[in-house]
Formats: structure tokens, C-alpha cells, sequence
């Protein structure tokens, strides 16, 4: 990650409408934070999947980026199917299915 060189200079970020930090090494974009910088990433990687022939680095690095994507998707997954309300909040989300079958 680069800072953006000139202060004055007011970039902002394409999506999110943030006054620009960095910018991305590979693209050059501007990016804010880590979140817009993931995004970004996201973004290139659809595009270069849809490219017919790819250098090997490129299809390496795309292997790594599903891979890490996968990833960080079960991550979420297990910490949303960890997350237990407490006994006062499950009686107001009501019975649950096992319970009126």
C-alpha cells in the first residue's frame, strides 16, 4: 500500500465516497481502508477470471484470492452459527420449530 503522495490533493473512493488514504500498488486506484481495499480486490479478480488467457502469476494469485475468499465466507459462517442470543431475547424471537413439533 502507497499513501497518496500529495495531501492537498483530494482523491476520492469510487464506491464508498471516502477521502482516499492509499492506493492500491497493482491497480493504482485510490482505497480508504481495508474494507474498500478488499473490495477493490474483489473487483479485479472477477475481472481478470473473465480474461481468456492469463500468465501464470495471475491465474496463481486468483487461486490464492478464491481460496482466501472461501475462507474468510466459512469464517463469517462460524461465528454467525456461534453466536448464542441470550435466554431473555429467545423468548421474544418466540418457539422454535423443534419445540412445537
Amino acid at each position: 500500500m502507497q499513501r497518496c503522495a500529495n495531501r492537498n490533493l483530494r482523491v476520492s473512493v469510487f464506491v464508498f465516497r471516502l477521502r482516499a488514504k492509499y492506493r492500491d500498488p497493482a491497480t493504482m486506484a485510490p482505497f480508504y481502508n481495508g474494507a474498500t481495499f478488499r473490495a477493490l480486490r474483489d473487483v479485479l479478480a472477477l475481472h481478470l477470471e473473465q480474461r481468456p488467457n492469463l500468465d501464470p502469476d495471475t491465474a496463481k494469485w486468483l487461486q490464492w484470492h478464491r481460496r482466501e475468499k472461501e475462507a474468510r465466507a466459512a469464517s463469517h459462517h462460524q461465528l454467525a452459527c456461534s453466536v448464542r442470543l441470550a435466554p431473555n431475547l429467545q423468548a421474544m424471537q418466540g418457539p422454535t420449530p423443534a419445540a412445537t413439533a
